[in-house]
């Protein structure tokens, strides 16, 4: 395992974000960070587009290192859609920093007790909901190692 920047599959470095099946890492699509809802698309060149690559990034070192497939439940929500599905005003998911997944056939819990172990994030328990909430605030990011602990974290 070594941290490098993740490929988004575009030769141009550029992200169509109209596009749900372009890459914007090895393991993350479009259509995923934007659950299939043109409404979400970011402005390209924005903080919100330069973060969501950051937490794309992430979330390719965690599938890679977890070996097997992780599906996302909520990933970018502008604050309209937040609003419409229940979010939390000011969400992290707002932010374009945050990510709601599970593995693909695999225990919730037991994910999330591994990842616990290795995110330094903000981490969600919410395998009772089918998933878990990670961002990237305070620089959180994935740690091989298992020596890391998330700033903060709480269940849902």
């Amino acid at each position: 395992w070594s941290e490098s920047r993740a490929k988004d599959g575009n030769d141009d470095g550029l992200i169509d974000w109209g596009d749900f099946s372009a890459k914007v890492s090895r393991h993350l699509t479009v259509g995923e960070i934007l659950q299939w809802d043109s409404r979400r698309r970011p402005d390209s060149g924005s903080e919100i587009e330069r973060e969501l690559i950051a937490l794309a990034t992430q979330y390719d070192f965690i599938t890679e290192a977890w070996g097997g497939p992780l599906g996302v439940t909520s990933g970018y929500r502008p604050e309209p859609i937040n609003y419409e599905v229940g979010g939390k005003p000011g969400s992290f998911h707002t932010k374009g920093m945050a990510l709601d997944i599970y593995p693909v056939g695999e225990s919730c819990s037991v994910f999330h007790k591994w990842l616990s172990r290795r995110w330094s994030g903000g981490l969600g328990d919410g395998c009772n909901l089918g998933f878990v909430h990670i961002d990237i605030r305070d620089e959180g990011r994935f740690h091989p190692r298992a020596d890391a602990r998330p700033c903060c974290t709480w269940g849902y």
